[in-house]
């Protein structure tokens, strides 16, 4: 079941959501139209890894790239689908610079939170962590708001609304449940609850702010 688009009054020309989804999309389309020599050197470069061979500078650079960077087509693009669906009318309520900070600060806390709960070093590439923010933060926003969803039966494609509150409440807890009990996949749940994680902290505190804003005016 895939989100398309809310019925929250958007900004179709959100600056930072656009820049995101267009560098994103570039560097990751770039890294998957090169030789496989230069594909396994830019994750061993560039993707996340908790391995303790790296110093904390040079871990804190891949936590930025490595949200940059996709294993193929169908992950950028899901990803892709997400930030636009939710960050939109997230920018838009909270502005560009908070957006953006809320991004990265969702991806860092979902790569750390990956590092404590899988113990081993493989490498980790994806925007997950950060777009969990970024949903988590809608979650407390637009609770009230619907989704036009999308979910493929039999072939057949189906459109129908959805509580923007159910289905987030309902993807929170699949993450969180993944995050303990999947061991078979190869998705960073971990990630994606450390971006939930954070997105629901820093989305507390900006919805807190922004509601005595509107009781003093």
């Amino acid at each position: 079941m895939i989100p398309l688009i809310d019925d929250v009054s958007k900004d179709w020309f959100a600056r930072g959501t656009w820049f995101l989804i267009i560098i994103t999309a570039f560097l990751s389309i770039l890294s998957l139209n090169v030789s496989e020599q230069l594909q396994v050197h830019i994750v061993q470069e560039y993707a996340f890894t908790n391995s303790t061979e790296n110093i904390v500078g040079n871990l804190l650079l891949r936590m930025i790239t490595s949200m940059h960077l996709h294993t193929d087509y169908k992950h950028l693009l899901f990803n892709m689908v997400f930030l636009f669906a939710f960050g939109l009318s997230v920018e838009k309520k909270i502005g560009t610079c908070k957006f953006i900070v809320l991004y990265y600060a969702a991806g860092c806390a979902g790569w750390i939170l990956f590092a404590i709960m899988d113990k081993t070093s493989d490498f980790a590439i994806g925007a997950s962590g950060a777009i969990s923010g970024i949903i988590a933060t809608y979650f407390l926003l637009f609770p009230r708001a619907k989704f036009l969803t999308v979910i493929l039966v039999l072939w057949i494609v189906k459109f129908f609304y959805i509580r923007a509150g159910i289905y987030i409440f309902i993807w929170i807890a699949f993450q969180f449940f993944s995050s303990f009990f999947d061991t078979t996949s190869h998705v960073a749940y971990q990630a994606h609850l450390g971006g939930v994680i954070l997105g629901l902290c820093l989305g507390a505190i900006i919805k807190f702010q922004l509601t005595g804003r509107e009781r003093i005016a």
